[in-house]
């Protein structure tokens, strides 16, 4: 299982480590070549409605075997090869069909400042699941899957069908899992550097996507209060990060014209002029920020880092030395600084 994400877990350009770990696997799932090949003489969909009917459900490693499964196989394979990750998962029963779905170990807050709205998703005690359809292994991507299942369920629960979502964990307090492995050794043919690459595009394309409408939602929240300068400061940050560095100052000005001793505003617009390559000034608002809440480590990298810009090498080797002595872990966060004052 390791194969299949660790190899990529510094390249997740923004998403979250469940997200991330989810859509690794389900990638490296999809370069196999599986079909979803539903069982006609008793399929889940002809047996779920029939208590006295049998469906034959295939172990993980048989369905890896047979590159082939319905939706039940396909669900508890991906479901087994998530939890293996530390992932966990939940499965979806609704009329003639079943999918799955993954905790994102997001909160309902979380998800929203990210950009998703309550259709992406689905809320159990305010903890975020992601539904996934599994049929569409071989043939869809993850960001596919994730849009099929949750439109899926949309639909059911429109539909007045109250779709249920129910964890795996808890099912194993009421039936014990059973224990079963390939007869053989299974080994993946997809390359870490081929997973690395397709991962490494479908988390580009969900991150950028996701801030797309981050931004929007934080616009949104800030129009609604621009008085409130938690708002104001998570919406200036996504401006910057936007390229957006003149919006962003501007929003951050008039949170400072309100409150001129607010210190995350000073220490925040003096990282927009540190992108705007004026040290001098972002020092100025670093140590501005630093007379209203006092030194932090964060704020002495960052006015070291400025002095380094500014060619004060012994400045800059002074706010590290600050820096390490508020907080140790410093020189493990940035190991490049370390070797410079060495």
């Amino acid at each position: 299982i390791g194969h299949l994400y660790e190899s990529v877990e510094n390249h997740d350009a923004g998403i979250s480590a469940e997200l991330r770990k989810a859509a690794q696997i389900y990638t490296a799932l999809n370069s196999e070549g599986y079909v979803y090949a539903p069982d006609p003489q008793a399929g889940y969909s002809a047996t779920s409605s029939q208590v006295d009917v049998l469906d034959y459900l295939q172990f993980p490693a048989e369905t890896i075997d047979k590159k082939s499964g319905d939706c039940d196989d396909f669900v508890v394979l991906y479901s087994s090869l998530l939890e293996a990750a530390g992932v966990e998962t939940g499965y979806i029963d609704i009329p003639g069909h079943v999918f799955m779905a993954f905790n994102s170990q997001l909160t309902s807050a979380d998800a929203l400042s990210m950009g998703l709205t309550e259709d992406d998703m689905i809320l159990r005690n305010d903890e975020v699941w992601i539904p996934i359809e599994t049929t569409l292994l071989g043939t869809g991507t993850f960001k596919q899957a994730w849009q099929e299942g949750i439109s899926r369920y949309n639909v059911e629960r429109r539909r007045g069908n109250f779709p249920e979502l129910i964890p795996f964990r808890e099912t194993h307090r009421v039936y014990r899992p059973v224990t079963h492995g390939p007869s053989s050794s299974i080994r993946t043919s997809v390359s870490a550097s081929s997973l690395m690459a397709q991962v490494g595009e479908q988390s580009r394309t969900m991150a950028a996507e996701l801030q797309g409408k981050a931004g929007s939602y934080l616009r949104n929240q800030y129009l609604v209060d621009p008085s409130n300068a938690v708002m104001a400061n998570q919406y200036a940050q996504t401006l910057a990060e936007d390229g957006q560095l003149a919006q962003a100052k501007g929003v951050l000005m008039k949170v400072l014209s309100q409150e001129p001793d607010h210190a995350t505003s000073l220490n925040n617009l003096g990282n927009i002029f540190f992108m705007e390559g004026d040290y001098g000034q972002a020092i100025a608002l670093y140590l501005e920020s630093i007379k209203f809440s006092g030194p932090d480590e964060h704020t002495a990298i960052n006015i070291c880092m400025a002095q380094m810009k500014l060619g004060d090498r012994v400045s800059a080797q002074t706010w590290y030395q600050r820096a390490v002595e508020i907080n140790s872990d410093i020189v493990n966060i940035y190991p490049h600084l370390k070797t410079q004052f060495q």
